[in-house]
């Protein structure tokens, strides 16, 4: 029987757990994110009590992006802002956790519908569903008309 699983290009612990959680597919991209961290240059530019900023390029490219890290809650933000467009962390993002030493995707940067146990069924948001699907088809169809 053919192994479908991906293949770590580096044996390193954030590439382990990103192979156990996301999706064959999704692992690849973050995989792929994952080395470019490699050819990036990094530089603190500010840095409060509460976080820290950074200007972060790829070698030898003029674009930078500034990349922001709050310390208690480990939420790493980025300029160019992949994580809110694709869903997984930019190279930039991880340049700083690498910076930081932080070894593993912090939670609230993992989403579900990435991950291997995103059709479990359980609704973990604080949206409440009541009755069945064509209910909801119904109500929606509702204030459809309505709007128009």
């Amino acid at each position: 029987m053919r192994d479908t699983r991906p293949k770590l290009r580096a044996d390193v612990e954030m590439l382990r757990q990103a192979l156990e959680i996301y999706t064959p597919k999704v692992f690849q991209m973050f995989q792929e994110e994952y080395l470019k961290v490699l050819d990036c240059t990094i530089d603190k530019t500010s840095k409060t009590e509460v976080e820290v900023v950074y200007k972060v390029r790829y070698a030898g490219r003029g674009t930078e992006h500034q990349v922001r890290f709050e310390f208690s809650s480990q939420v790493v933000e980025c300029s160019c802002r992949k994580f809110d467009f694709v869903g997984i962390l930019c190279a930039h993002a991880l340049k700083v956790l690498d910076k930081k030493n932080i070894k593993h995707i912090p939670k609230q940067h993992i989403l579900k519908r990435w991950t291997k146990d995103a059709k479990d069924g359980k609704i973990s948001s604080s949206t409440q569903v009541h009755g069945g699907s064509k209910e909801l088809i119904g109500k929606r169809y509702l204030n459809l008309d309505y709007n128009f």
